[in-house]
C-alpha cells in the first residue's frame, strides 16, 4: 500500500557493480526469472570458472509488478488431503541447525505460490550490468565513462547495487569500491549492498562465523563509502537450478525486497551528477603540476641572475595571474555548487523502516516514529505499508516536525517504512545565500585584479625576446593549472581524456598525454 504523494514510476533504473565472479550476470538472470517464472535461463550469460562473460556495460529490461510468494503445504488428516500456508520464516527459530536445514530443504508436499503484487501494474526495470570492478585491465577511467554514458541515456538512477560474494574483500576490491563511490558521490543516497552466493543455512543464528564476517564487511563498506547513512544489506543465494520450494521462495522474496527499494528511493538525476576524478587521474595531475612548476622556477631563477628588472616584472605577472586564476576557480566552484544545490529536487531528511516478522515479533503493539529539524521544513512524506495500520500522525508537510504511531493489523509479516523529504534549495538556503554574496564579491575582486594584470602585461611587452620561452612556460602553466587543480571534471573533458587513452601507461607517459589534451 502506498502513502500519499506517491505513485509508481513507469520505469526504474538499477545499476549493478561488483568484482569479477561476484555473480552479477547470475543475479540478472535471477531477476529475469523472478519477473517471469516461465523464462528459460540464459546459460551463456552466466560466467563460470575463471572467466566472466560480462566485458561491456549492457542493459537487461524486465517488466514486473513485484509479486510476493508463499509456500503452500499439502497434508493429509484423517485420510483427507488439505492445503495450508506454511510460514517458513519461523524455521529460523529452530535451535538445531540440522533441523533448520531439513526444513528449508523439504520438497514433498510443498509448492511456491504467488500471493500478492506490490505495484498496481507492471513497471519497467532497466538492470544495467557492468564489467567487474577489478577486471578493467587498468582502464578504470574508460569503465567509469562507459557507466556514465549509459546512465546519461536513462537520465535517472533509482538504485545502485554493489554485489559482494563470499569473504573476498580484497584490498583491490576495497580500492575499487571506494573509487566508484568517490567518482559518483551523488549516487551514495541510493546505494545498497547484496551479499551473493550465500547458502541459506548460514543464516541460522548458530553460524556465528558467517554473521561476524557479514558484520565485518558492513563496517568496511561503510568506511569505504564515507557516508553517514547506514546502507541496506541483503544476503541471497541465486541458485537458478534449485528444485527446493522453500529455498526458491526465499530467493524470490529477497529479489522482491531489493527491487522494491528502487520504487522507494528518490531518483538521482544524471543531469545533476558530478564526476570526480579517479585516484589515477589525481596522481597524474599532481605529477604534471610539479613538473611544470619545476620547469618554470628553474627558468625564472636563471633569468633573475641575468636581469633583476625583467625577473621582477615576470614575478609580478605570475603573482597577479595566479590571483586571477584563483578567483576564476572560486567563481567556477561556486557556480557549480549552485547548479547542484540551488534546485528543487527532493533530498531525504529522514528515513526509517520497521520490518516485523510474525515468527519473531508475535505481539501486535503500537510503535512510534518521530523526527524534528527546526532549520528545515518537510516538503513531502512517503509511506510504504504492508500488514500495518497507521494510527495517529502529527506534523509533516510544511512543518518542522513529524511523528506517527502504527500497529500491525495481521498475523502475517509486515513492514512500515517512511521517507521525509525537503527540496534541496530549502535544505541549503543559508549556504545558497552566502554563496551568492561571495560570488558577487569575487566578481568585483576579479575586475580589480584584471586591471592590474592589464598594466603589468603592458610592461612585459617590452621584455627581450630571449625570455619568451619563460613566458610561454608560464602561459602553459596557467592554462593547465585551471584543470589539474580541480577534483572534478565536466563530462566533455572526461570523455575527451578517456578517448585519448590519456591514463594508460606509466606516470610520465600519462602526464604527457594529459598535457597534450589540455593544451589543445
Amino acid at each position: 500500500m502506498y502513502g500519499y504523494n506517491y505513485s509508481p514510476s513507469p520505469t526504474y533504473n538499477v545499476l549493478l557493480l561488483g568484482r569479477t565472479q561476484a555473480g552479477k550476470s547470475t543475479f540478472v538472470e535471477a531477476l529475469r526469472k523472478y519477473a517471469d517464472q516461465s523464462v528459460t535461463v540464459n546459460e551463456r550469460m552466466i560466467g563460470n570458472g575463471n572467466y566472466s562473460h560480462t566485458d561491456i556495460t549492457r542493459t537487461q529490461t524486465i517488466y514486473t509488478d513485484l509479486p510476493q510468494y508463499e509456500i503452500m503445504e499439502t497434508t493429509t488428516m484423517s485420510g483427507v488431503p488439505s492445503t495450508q500456508e506454511l510460514d517458513y520464516r519461523r524455521f529460523i527459530q529452530r535451535q538445531d541447525p540440522d533441523d533448520y536445514l531439513d526444513a528449508i530443504n523439504k520438497k514433498r508436499g510443498m509448492e511456491m505460490v504467488q500471493i500478492a503484487e506490490t505495484l498496481p501494474y507492471r513497471c519497467c526495470f532497466n538492470i544495467i550490468d557492468t564489467p567487474g570492478l577489478d577486471d578493467t585491465e587498468g582502464r578504470d577511467e574508460k569503465h567509469v565513462w562507459n557507466i556514465y554514458a549509459k546512465l546519461r541515456q536513462v537520465q535517472t538512477v533509482h538504485l545502485v547495487l554493489f554485489l559482494v560474494s563470499g569473504n573476498v574483500m580484497t584490498p583491490s576490491l576495497q580500492k575499487a569500491i571506494q573509487c566508484y563511490g568517490d567518482v559518483f558521490p551523488e549516487l551514495k543516497s541510493v546505494i545498497s549492498f547484496v551479499h551473493t552466493q550465500t547458502d541459506y543455512l548460514k543464516l541460522h543464528p548458530t553460524q556465528t562465523e558467517f554473521h561476524a564476517q557479514i558484520e565485518a564487511e558492513k563496517k568496511i563498506l561503510q568506511k569505504l563509502m564515507r557516508h553517514q547513512s547506514n546502507f541496506l544489506h541483503f544476503t541471497i543465494d541465486c541458485n537458478l537450478k534449485t528444485t527446493r520450494p522453500i529455498r526458491n521462495c526465499m530467493t524470490q522474496n529477497i529479489l522482491h525486497d531489493i527491487l522494491a527499494l528502487a520504487t522507494r528511493n528518490q531518483p538521482v538525476a544524471i543531469r545533476m551528477l558530478m564526476i570526480n576524478k579517479t585516484p589515477r587521474m589525481k596522481e597524474t595531475d599532481r605529477y604534471l603540476w610539479k613538473r611544470l612548476e619545476g620547469e618554470y622556477l628553474v627558468r625564472l631563477e636563471t633569468l633573475s641572475q641575468k636581469s633583476r628588472d625583467e625577473s621582477r616584472i615576470l614575478q609580478d605577472l605570475r603573482s597577479i595571474e595566479s590571483k586571477v586564476r584563483e578567483v576564476d576557480n572560486d567563481i567556477l566552484k561556486i557556480n557549480e555548487w549552485l547548479r547542484i544545490y540551488n534546485v528543487e529536487d527532493y533530498d531525504v531528511l529522514y528515513e526509517q523502516l520497521d520490518s516485523q516478522s510474525w515468527g519473531v515479533v508475535k505481539q501486535r503493539h503500537i510503535r512510534t516514529m518521530e523526527y524534528s529539524n527546526w532549520s528545515v521544513a518537510i516538503d513531502k512524506v512517503d509511506y510504504w505499508i504492508h500488514n500495518m495500520k497507521k494510527k495517529d500522525e502529527r506534523g509533516g508537510q510544511g512543518r518542522n516536525e513529524w511523528s506517527v504511531s502504527y500497529k500491525r493489523n495481521s498475523h502475517k509479516d509486515g513492514y512500515f517504512q517512511v521517507k521525509l523529504y525537503a527540496k534541496r534549495n530549502n535544505i541549503y538556503h543559508l549556504p545558497i545565500r552566502s554563496h551568492h554574496t561571495r560570488l558577487h564579491a569575487l566578481e568585483n575582486e576579479r575586475v580589480q585584479w584584471s586591471w592590474q594584470l592589464e598594466d603589468i602585461r603592458k610592461k612585459s611587452v617590452h621584455l627581450r625576446a630571449n625570455i619568451q620561452s619563460l613566458l610561454d612556460t608560464q602561459e602553459r602553466f596557467n592554462k593547465l593549472s585551471s584543470y589539474v587543480n580541480e577534483d572534478q571534471l565536466d563530462a566533455k573533458h572526461f570523455e575527451g581524456l578517456v578517448l585519448a587513452d590519456a591514463y594508460l601507461g606509466d606516470l610520465r607517459e600519462r602526464s604527457r598525454k594529459v598535457e597534450a589534451y589540455y593544451m589543445k
